[in-house]
């Protein structure tokens, strides 16, 4: 099998520009972009190349330092599973400017890949990633179906499932991409029980309506325990079971579940 730079630019579907590749029916400068990186602006979350090669160790304080102090722990936790795992490739969707395909690359995978349709950030992750073989990063849409050649041993979809519409279309797209005993990880997004939802909703609309951004562009998707239940799946890490509501009492540690969905589990 090729490299993902090698099946890239191999294929006439996609071009490259200053080590960023793009596909070529998908069009650039999109709703969700612009909207996105409003937020994250708002948010302080738009960072330096200095700042992005240093994460998940963040240097600031306040909101922000204790949010990374947060990811750290899981990405630590995320490392030592992987770890044990040894996968040859790794494929990260929404993976923004790289950050953590990079901590991955240079401690888990010889072989990485990010997709993304922030061009912003990706071309970030370009710069502070480099344009060697063993990484690549892409502006396109997963939705699509525009991968059929590579796959991964792992698929990463860390704070981006909230972004897709309908969670079991998503996660049908990706199981093709897997290898036979390949796995998918959705971490960083929150699931709601049916009667949270609605109150869920309404500190989005909130929170969205104070930053400024349009209803049509909000582009943010709440998913419940319920949308998984067509998928055979194992929560590795579960922040409401009773040791980890008792160990926060003590450490700072992640409020999302950590998902894993395998393939050879959901074949038949």
């Amino acid at each position: 099998m090729n490299s993902c730079q090698e099946w890239l630019k191999n294929d006439k579907r996609f071009y490259q520009e200053e080590g960023l590749f793009y596909q070529k029916d998908f069009p650039r400068h999109n709703s969700f972009e612009e909207s996105y990186l409003k937020l994250r602006q708002k948010e302080g979350r738009v960072y330096s190349d200095e700042v992005v090669r240093l994460l998940p160790e963040f240097q600031g304080s306040g909101a922000l330092a204790t949010e990374w102090k947060i990811r750290k722990r899981s990405t630590q936790r995320l490392i030592h599973y992987l770890q044990r795992k040894r996968p040859a490739r790794i494929l990260e969707i929404g993976c923004g400017n790289g950050w953590l395909l990079r901590y991955l690359h240079q401690h888990v995978a010889p072989e990485c890949c990010g997709i993304d349709i922030n061009e912003q950030e990706l071309q970030q992750a370009v710069r502070i990633s480099g344009t060697a073989s063993s990484t690549c990063f892409l502006y396109g849409d997963i939705l699509s179906g525009f991968i059929n050649e590579w796959r991964a041993d792992i698929i990463i979809v860390a704070s981006a499932a909230q972004y897709f519409p309908h969670l079991n279309h998503f996660i049908d797209r990706l199981t093709p991409l897997l290898t036979p005993h390949g796995e998918i990880h959705i971490i960083d997004t929150p699931f709601y029980h049916e009667g949270e939802i609605e109150n869920a909703k309404r500190r989005s609309e909130k929170y969205f309506t104070d930053a400024g951004i349009d209803a049509k562009q909000r582009h943010y998707y709440h998913h419940t325990w319920n949308s998984l239940e067509p998928v055979n799946y194992k929560i590795v890490y579960q922040p409401t079971n009773f040791f980890n509501k008792m160990k926060k009492l003590f450490i700072q540690d992640s409020p999302f579940p950590w998902i894993v969905i395998s393939k050879k589990d959901n074949n038949g």
